[in-house]
């Protein structure tokens, strides 16, 4: 199949029923869409990504509406807040940010934003034998998040940074150009990275597909 078509994951097809019921019922059958206007990211916490923060620094400041932590530590409460609160929310740190939120905290939370977490191996999942696998996706996905982009392995900073900067510009988030679904600007956005067979086959989607920017409040 083409790499770039638009692929998402659920870890059921009753997972799936309940997201697309959930924005049926907030939407009155309108296409899936989020408000691009309420957002949240937290870049650089650990301070030592330096060339991540310069590459997004500027663009993410410019959002209208949103709100950021920049080259610090966050609390569980300013994590736990941007998720519950926002529509939209962006890490770019190591790992999923699970050193900064703990999974249960994220389990708990009454509604959770649709998510990216550009870290290493942030969307893995832990094989359990006979039970469900675990991890990261599966909290997002129980706290009710629409949908997740997340690294399946290790990924280069570098790398990553181009693959976000062409998802949100697929996606209309940092250009007015395009508006598709987040599953096909992730698709699309593979070949940005120089490793598109490394760097670029790691980021996936948890959750529903056909996930548009609501551009109704501009």
């Amino acid at each position: 199949c083409s790499a770039d078509l638009p692929v998402c994951r659920v870890p059921s097809l009753e997972c799936l029923r309940q997201r697309v019921q959930q924005f049926q019922a907030e939407d009155a059958g309108r296409d899936i869409s989020i408000d691009r206007r309420n957002g949240a990211y937290i870049l650089n916490p650990a301070g030592d990504l330096r060339t991540t923060q310069e590459s997004f620094e500027d663009d993410l400041s410019r959002l209208n509406g949103w709100t950021g932590i920049v080259n610090r530590e966050p609390s569980e409460d300013e994590f736990k807040d941007a998720l519950e609160s926002k529509s939209l929310f962006l890490y770019f740190g190591h790992g999923s940010g699970a050193q900064y939120i703990r999974g249960r905290t994220i389990k708990r939370l009454e509604r959770c934003a649709v998510a990216f977490l550009l870290g290493c191996s942030s969307g893995t999942l832990t094989e359990a034998g006979d039970y469900e696998p675990y991890g990261t996706p599966m909290n997002y996905l129980h706290a009710g998040s629409p949908a997740l982009v997340a690294t399946l392995w290790d990924v280069t900073d570098k790398d990553i940074d181009r693959f976000a900067r062409a998802t949100f510009e697929q996606w209309g988030l940092f250009r007015e150009t395009h508006n598709r679904a987040l599953d096909e600007a992730v698709g699309k956005s593979r070949d940005a990275c120089v490793l598109k067979y490394l760097n670029g086959a790691a980021p996936v989607v948890y959750g529903v597909p056909g996930v548009l920017l609501n551009r109704a409040s501009e």
